[in-house]
């Protein structure tokens, strides 16, 4: 098992977007930690299917050290930017622009699109690495060690979400304790966490389902993983 650290002044996990509002969960979906680990490892974009089976590979849970606050800010993007707004289909790149049915005049190239962040907060991640799937080459089935080696010294720059969000140090350390459950009631809490419990976890079960995967080929939102919330009392 593998423990990080997520206290950036601001994450952002990717909770779907409606119109032109990008809106985020209060805890980080398999996508977004499938993205962290594999620019650890290195993987490329173009490795899709070597991410497709990373997201697959892992189980975790998530306490709530210190709960931030939702802000938002904006940016106005360019929708024929390849790598902001558009999604392949069929081996084809579709933009942003074909993507939306624009094509009359240079002003509606672009769009103004709200961003939401989770600011001030502090989380504690548990990940155990699934002993059935294997992870593409790099990271063996069952092998934590190699990517917890990745999670040290990573690859590429890794990220809480948007680039906006650099992580800082994740702090990666190996744990051990039966379950996932027991480790986000055992382990200490961060320094800078509320000094009152009890403490929300949030970890993989039956509770709700929420768009937290991703087609790495086409690189959009689809499919659903199903969400257990609930609270420790961390001893």
């Amino acid at each position: 098992m593998i423990k990080l650290t997520f206290d950036a002044p601001l994450m952002s996990f990717g909770g779907p977007a409606v119109d032109q509002v990008g809106n985020t969960f209060h805890f980080p979906p398999r996508s977004m930690l499938t993205g962290l680990f594999g620019a650890a490892i290195g993987y490329d974009r173009s490795e899709h299917e070597k991410l497709q089976a990373l997201q697959k590979a892992f189980s975790y849970g998530v306490r709530e050290d210190r709960q931030g606050h939702l802000i938002e800010d904006f940016q106005t993007v360019d929708l024929e930017t390849p790598w902001m707004t558009g999604y392949w289909k069929n081996g084809q790149y579709v933009s942003g622009k074909e993507a939306r049915g624009r094509y009359d005049s240079s002003s509606a190239n672009r769009e103004t699109l709200h961003k939401q962040y989770v600011a001030d907060a502090v989380y504690t991640v548990v990940v155990s690495i699934s002993d059935e799937v294997p992870i593409g080459g790099e990271v063996p089935t069952g092998d934590e060690e190699k990517l917890l080696d990745a999670l040290r010294a990573p690859k590429w720059p890794v990220y809480v979400g948007r680039k906006a969000c650099g992580t800082g140090y994740l702090r990666p350390e190996q744990a051990d304790y039966p379950d996932l459950k027991t480790a986000l009631q055992k382990i200490q809490l961060h320094d800078a966490a509320d000094m009152e419990g009890p403490y929300r976890i949030w970890t993989e079960g039956h509770g709700r389902a929420v768009a937290g995967l991703r087609d790495w080929e086409t690189r959009i939102h689809a499919g659903e993983q199903w969400i257990e919330e609930d609270t420790v009392d961390v001893t």
